[in-house]
C-alpha cells in the first residue's frame, strides 16, 4: 500500500497525496546508526517443525506398590536380632529378628495337635475313610493355618513346621521381598505392641522419578514417552518412560508433578537421590520466533515488524504453545515477514511515546 498524505493548499482545501507504503499508528523510524547502537536484530517468520528437549530435575522415590512393611503382628519381645540395617540389601525370607510372643506358640501348638489328630484318623481308618471325621480334622488345620498367618507366618515357615512337627519357641521376623531396608525401627530386647513397624523395605528393581513440571508445558506430555534420566554423581543414564502426570499441584513453584518409571536392576538409583531428566518433544509445523520477539502487556502481546526503509510497526498477535526460548503465533503474522528479537524494547517505548503525543495532538 502507499503512504497517503493529507495537506492543505494555498486555498485552504484538503489535497490528497501519496508517497511511499503506509504503516499503523506506532511505527516508528530507526535511522541504521541509531539501530546499531540500541542492538537491533531481526529474525525471518517462518513455518517449521520444532524440536525441543524439556529438561527437568527430578527425585528418586520408590515404588510405593513395591514398598512393604514388616509390623508386628502380636505383643512381643525382641529377643535375637541380625546385622541387616537400614541400607542394606537382602533378599527374599531372610532372617531379620526372632521375637518371643505367647501367642504364636499356642498357634503353633494348635497346628500341630491339627495334624496330629488328622494323622491318628488316617492310621485308624485305615482305607475304611469317613469323610465327616477327615473333613472335620482338615477344617481343624485350615483354622490353625489361619491363625499362623494372621500373625504374619509365611507359607515358608508354615511348611517348615508341617515336615519338622517342632514347634519354635520365638516367631521369625523375614523379609518379604528382595529389596532394600529403608527404615529399621528395631532393637535388641525391645518391646513391641501389635501393628508396631519392625522394617520398611523397598524392591528398587524399578524406582519412580517425581519430576515438576509447568502448567503450559504439561500438553506436551503424555503416559508411555520415552526419556532420559541421568544420575550425574554416577554419570549413568537410564531409558525411561513418563507413567502419568499426577493431579498434584505445588501452589508455590507453580508446578505440577510428572512420575517417570525406571528400571534399576542393579540399585544404581536410590530413594531421595537427585537426577536430570530429559524429554525430547516434536512438535508439527508451525510458524513461530523467538520468545523475545513478544511484548506481553498483559492485556495484549505485539511484536514489532521490521516494513522495510528503516521502520518498524508494532503488530498485536496470539500466540500458542511456548517451549524453551519459541513461542508459537497462531495470528498477526505471515510467513516471510520479519519480526524485531532484541532492541525491541526501545523501539516500543519510542512507539508508546509517538502514539501518546498523537492523541495529545
Amino acid at each position: 500500500r502507499d503512504r497517503v498524505y493529507a495537506e492543505l493548499g494555498a486555498d485552504g482545501e484538503q489535497v490528497i497525496t501519496s508517497g511511499g507504503p503506509v504503516h499503523s499508528a506506532g511505527a516508528v523510524t530507526v535511522n541504521l546508526a541509531r539501530q546499531q547502537l540500541i542492538g537491533v536484530q531481526v529474525s525471518l517468520v517462518e513455518i517449521q517443525p520444532m524440536t525441543h528437549t524439556l529438561r527437568l530435575y527430578g527425585k528418586i522415590i520408590p515404588d510405593e506398590t513395591k514398598t512393604y512393611l514388616v509390623n508386628a503382628s502380636v505383643a512381643s519381645w525382641v529377643r535375637e536380632l541380625s546385622d541387616i540395617t537400614t541400607g542394606s540389601i537382602v533378599g527374599q525370607d531372610p532372617l531379620l529378628a526372632e521375637v518371643l510372643a505367647p501367642a504364636f506358640y499356642n498357634a503353633q501348638v494348635t497346628y500341630l495337635v491339627a495334624m496330629d489328630n488328622l494323622d491318628r484318623i488316617q492310621k485308624q481308618l485305615g482305607g475304611d475313610v469317613r469323610h465327616q471325621q477327615t473333613e472335620l480334622a482338615d477344617n481343624q488345620i485350615r483354622m490353625a493355618v489361619q491363625n499362623l498367618q494372621n500373625l504374619g507366618i509365611t507359607d515358608a515357615q508354615i511348611e517348615e513346621l508341617a515336615n519338622t512337627r517342632k514347634s519354635r519357641p520365638y516367631m521369625q521376623v523375614r523379609s518379604p521381598v528382595d529389596g532394600v531396608v529403608l527404615n529399621r525401627n528395631i532393637t535388641l530386647y525391645q518391646w513391641f505392641k501389635a501393628g508396631e513397624e519392625f522394617y520398611e523395605i523397598a524392591d528398587l528393581g524399578r524406582v519412580w522419578v517425581y519430576a515438576d513440571v509447568y502448567e503450559d508445558e504439561v500438553s506436551h506430555l503424555s503416559p508411555g514417552m520415552e526419556v532420559k534420566v541421568r544420575h550425574e554423581q554416577t554419570g549413568r543414564t537410564f531409558d525411561a518412560q513418563i507413567s502419568r502426570v499426577l493431579p498434584l499441584f505445588d501452589s508455590v513453584a507453580k508446578t505440577l508433578k510428572v512420575r517417570i518409571d525406571v528400571d534399576n536392576p542393579r540399585y544404581d538409583l536410590r530413594p531421595d537421590m537427585f537426577v536430570d531428566v530429559e524429554i525430547p518433544i516434536t512438535m508439527a509445523p508451525s510458524l513461530h520466533v523467538p520468545a523475545d520477539a513478544v511484548i506481553d502487556s498483559g492485556t495484549r502481546k505485539i511484536v514489532y515488524v521490521d516494513t522495510g526503509d528503516s521502520t518498524f510497526e508494532p503488530r498485536p498477535v496470539e500466540t500458542g504453545w511456548r517451549l524453551g526460548r519459541r513461542v508459537e503465533i497462531t495470528k498477526g503474522l505471515m510467513e516471510g515477514e520479519k519480526v524485531v528479537v532484541s532492541g525491541n524494547f526501545l523501539i516500543d517505548s519510542e512507539s508508546r511515546m509517538k502514539t501518546a503525543a498523537g492523541s495529545i495532538v
